[in-house]
């Protein structure tokens, strides 16, 4: 039987290695699942009229009250309704998602604006693209 002082000492630690594991692993699943799902999913969740709706965007812009010198990302941009929102009023705004296909939906909604899509460098954890 194990003293009281080892148990605290050694579970915490396999415990520790077990959750960091399962965090691994349920990152992975999270990727896999968007890189499958995401892309297919992206023209019916971009015309969606809540996610789209200019008086939202409107009221969330309002909201935030940005400086025009403001520089706004915004992550897991989707289609880009929020970023085109805010870079009617700052100066810089970036958007970023994990998968391509809702930021191409993103940039046919920007023609007219000064946005381009362009891939960001992020090292060995997996790919992104910018607004």
């Amino acid at each position: 039987m194990r003293a009281p002082r080892e148990v605290l000492w050694s579970e915490p630690v396999t415990w520790n290695i077990e959750i960091q594991w399962n965090a691994k692993i349920f990152s992975c699943s999270i990727k896999i699942w968007c890189a499958r799902n995401l892309p297919r999913q992206a023209p019916a969740y971009a015309d969606a009229p809540v996610i789209k709706d200019p008086l939202h965007l409107d009221k969330l812009v309002e909201a935030v009250r940005p400086a025009p010198e403001a520089r706004v990302l915004e992550i897991a941009t989707g289609p880009g309704h929020v970023a085109l929102a805010f870079a009617r009023v700052c100066r810089e705004v970036v958007g970023v998602d994990l998968t391509e296909a809702p930021l191409k939906i993103a940039n046919t909604d920007a023609r007219g604006t000064r946005s381009q899509q362009r891939p960001l460098p992020v090292g060995r954890r997996g790919g992104a693209a910018a607004l």
